[in-house]
C-alpha cells in the first residue's frame, strides 16, 4: 500500500510542476488562481506583467 502512496504522491508532483511550466509559459494573458474568499493565492507571468504595466500607466 506504502508504494501505491508513494507513487500517486510522485504523479501529483509531476502533474504540479508541468501545470506549472504550462502556466508560466504563457505570458500574453493574466491567470489567477483564487481561494474560496476570492483571494489570489498564485498568478502567472502574464499576470506579473499585466500588474506591472498597470502600475506604470497610473
Amino acid at each position: 500500500m506504502n508504494d501505491i502512496v508513494r507513487l500517486h504522491d510522485r504523479q501529483s508532483t509531476m502533474i504540479e510542476a508541468r501545470y506549472r511550466m504550462l502556466v508560466d509559459a504563457i505570458t500574453d494573458y493574466a491567470i489567477y488562481m483564487l481561494d474560496s474568499g476570492g483571494y489570489v493565492t498564485s498568478w502567472n507571468t502574464g499576470a506579473q506583467r499585466c500588474k506591472a504595466t498597470l502600475k506604470t500607466r497610473f
